[in-house]
């Protein structure tokens, strides 16, 4: 295959696109990467590379990588050995990693060109002047790039890298964090000035999450601009959802400098203080979108919401910094539209809401100040019992709900993400009914869902409403219509708290 013609140096507008091979077994999917993907990584500490083989799959430029034991690789070889297979690279490949703190020596460095060369460090993680002290000592050595990664243990381990590009001013440093909650790192670097952005060609890979097609559509990647103000949705998981999808392909249409990130993160508070309090952060923090099991710490930390059933229900799924931050629901919203989709008398109808978690709380507590005849439905009797009676609505148990018996049913709890899993009977479901489903991943349908599909039940499902929520949070967040991408009036947003 003939060699693609690539620029590897830094564009204004667009990063360079890199995607890591874990395995032999992965070559085959070569022939079927997205035209932007520029650098196939060869992990040779975990195969033996056939090069023939990969340069008939791929025009892709080669970068050979022998990561050792020491940074999260399998390479347990003697120093002779590694510098042998090394040294065998530098003919047949186009970039080669070097670890810093053990490939620098003259025989290496005689071998392999400056332009091939990228001096590398994976580790704990460091703050921004260690890491600018570790560069600079490794910058006595010239290289086309060099690559530092920390291995985040918690949220404020990725800020880090932010602080080091943002004092940075060359084009030649790579740095982001791995593992879960480091992931956000990856998608924002290369909007700081990081040349290239990492993938991996499949999702379960250990450190890093993105594949090449999520990051081109979800973050419209390799292409950059300049970023003004982040948003981002927080939670555990988070990673895979298609929010921001959803919220960055309206800025593009919108021409807003704004960038949507995925936070997975162990606390709520201490992401937020850490986003919102950091004094070195380049931009602005305009808004959250919050995701189970931080909704309950969303009005503790904003302090205070225009929204009456977050403040009956103290949950709430979004944080919007507008002159000082308040808590918002989109739950109730897009309940309310998923109902009008699914029956336009949705209002004189019996409806179950299943769960007292903070999504169910609101959205019976919105439908109970509408008038609506409404039962709620949860599997931990006590407290059911308790939400209930704060609510003045009737309960019924989740061994004993009969879903014949009433017209709709929402499902608010995160159950039903496992293959298998069904969070109520579905053998009493009817023709009659209609079910409005929360949960979805990525990749399949719930049980759920697909038990109503077969059975030709209407369903509304959980990404539908993920995408009616967005839409409602994309307007709390910037100001905008995402559908109409016109600005909202000013009383729009109190208007909406009303949910009539």
């Amino acid at each position: 295959m003939n060699p693609k013609q690539i620029d590897l140096n830094r564009r204004k507008s667009s990063a360079i696109l890199s995607t890591t091979l874990y395995g032999l077994g992965q070559i085959p999917q070569l022939s079927r990467l997205p035209v932007e993907v520029d650098i196939i990584e060869i992990r040779a500490d975990l195969y033996s590379p056939n090069l023939a083989e990969l340069r008939k799959s791929t025009s892709c430029a080669l970068l050979f990588s022998i990561k050792s034991q020491f940074e999260g690789g399998k390479f347990g070889g003697s120093n002779q050995e590694r510098i042998q297979r090394l040294i065998e690279s530098s003919t047949c490949y186009d970039l080669i990693e070097l670890e810093g703190e053990r490939d620098l020596v003259p025989e290496v460095l005689e071998a392999i060109p400056v332009e091939k060369r990228i001096i590398s460090w994976q580790g704990k993680p460091e703050d921004d002047t260690a890491l600018m002290a570790r560069l600079t000592h490794y910058q006595r050595i010239p290289a086309k790039y060099y690559r530092l990664v920390i291995q985040a243990q918690k949220f404020n381990d990725g800020l880090a890298v932010v602080h080091l590009l943002t004092k940075y001013e060359s084009n030649d440093l790579i740095t982001y964090a791995i593992n879960q909650i480091g992931v956000w790192t990856q998608v924002l670097a290369p909007f700081l000035g990081s040349p290239l952005v990492p993938s991996s060609i499949e999702t379960n890979a250990t450190n890093v999450y993105h594949t090449p097609q999520q990051l081109i559509e979800d973050y419209n990647l390799p292409s950059i601009y300049s970023v003004q103000k982040i948003f981002g949705i927080v939670g555990n998981p988070v990673l895979g959802c298609i929010s921001p999808s959803l919220h960055n392909a309206a800025y593009r249409q919108l021409k807003l400098p704004y960038l949507y990130l995925p936070f997975q993160v162990d606390s709520l508070p201490h992401c937020f203080e850490a986003l919102v309090d950091d004094e070195h952060l380049p931009f602005a923090v305009g808004g959250l979108t919050v995701v189970s099991p931080f909704k309950n710490d969303s009005l503790k930390i904003a302090g205070k919401t225009h929204n009456p059933d977050v403040t009956l229900s103290k949950h709430a799924n979004i944080l919007v910094n507008h002159q000082g931050w308040a808590a918002l629901s989109t739950d109730l919203l897009g309940a309310i539209d998923a109902l009008h989709e699914l029956d336009s008398n949705w209002q004189q109808k019996k409806i179950a809401v299943i769960g007292c978690g903070g999504t169910g709380q609101t959205i019976a507590a919105g439908l109970k100040r509408l008038g609506v005849n409404l039962t709620l439905v949860n599997r931990t009797v006590s407290s059911g019992i308790e939400v209930a009676s704060s609510l003045k609505v009737a309960f019924t148990p989740l061994n004993i709900f009969k879903p014949h018996f009433f017209d709709i049913i929402i499902h608010a709890t995160p159950f039903g993400k496992k293959t298998g899993e069904l969070p109520i009977d579905v053998t009493q479901l009817t023709h009659r009914n209609r079910v409005i489903e929360h949960v979805y991943s990525s990749d399949k349908s719930t049980g759920l869902v697909d038990y109503c599909q077969t059975h030709g039940i209407k369903v509304i499902d959980g990404k539908r409403i993920a995408k009616l929520q967005t839409r409602h949070q994309f307007k709390f967040m910037t100001g905008f219509d995402m559908k109409t991408r016109e600005p909202i009036a000013p009383d729009t947003e109190e208007k909406q708290h009303e949910y009539i």
